[in-house]
């Protein structure tokens, strides 16, 4: 009965992450979590299943605990599923955490502006992440107002409009 209530969890958790409502697939893959503490199968697959979903809803520092704990259980980890659902979740996770560098011919595709605005969302989403998820500590780590702070967040890979 314990396994079919995890099995059901974690397919509530898939469906509600699939529809984009996060926090419901957060709360279903706590649960199979909770349900399959003992199972050293079921641990690793919600604390990947977390960290997607963390990631998912704008919640890096979060994500990154579950992978941290992920970590900790891979080496003994023998399940090909669970294997490749961890090298994705870790591509997910390097995306996030990664160095802002600029080569030269990135130079020549952007304007100065463009990338001062790749530059803002690097430093907003890294002190985000760093700040346990918290809007107002990241931004007072940047000396920016929260208001700024959520406009440098929204900057993407078409930023030449933002001012």
């Amino acid at each position: 009965m314990r396994f079919t209530l995890i099995d059901a969890c974690i397919g509530i958790g898939e469906a509600a992450f699939a529809l984009r409502m996060y926090p419901a697939a957060i709360d279903a893959f706590q649960e199979a979590l909770e349900a399959g503490r003992s199972s050293r199968k079921i641990v690793p697959v919600c604390h990947l299943h977390l960290c997607r979903t963390y990631l998912a809803d704008d919640q890096p520092a979060r994500a990154l605990e579950h992978f941290r704990l992920w970590e900790v259980m891979e080496p003994s980890v023998e399940n090909a599923f669970i294997a490749e659902l961890g090298l994705k979740v870790r591509t997910s996770l390097a995306l996030i955490f990664q160095d802002f560098v600029l080569s030269k011919s990135d130079i020549r595709h952007r304007s100065a502006r463009g990338h001062l605005n790749r530059l803002r969302k690097w430093l907003a989403d890294t002190t985000f992440a760093d700040a346990g998820d918290e809007i107002e500590r990241a931004a007072n780590v940047l000396g920016i107002g929260a208001e700024i702070f959520r406009i440098w967040q929204r900057f993407g890979s078409n930023d030449e409009d933002f001012r």
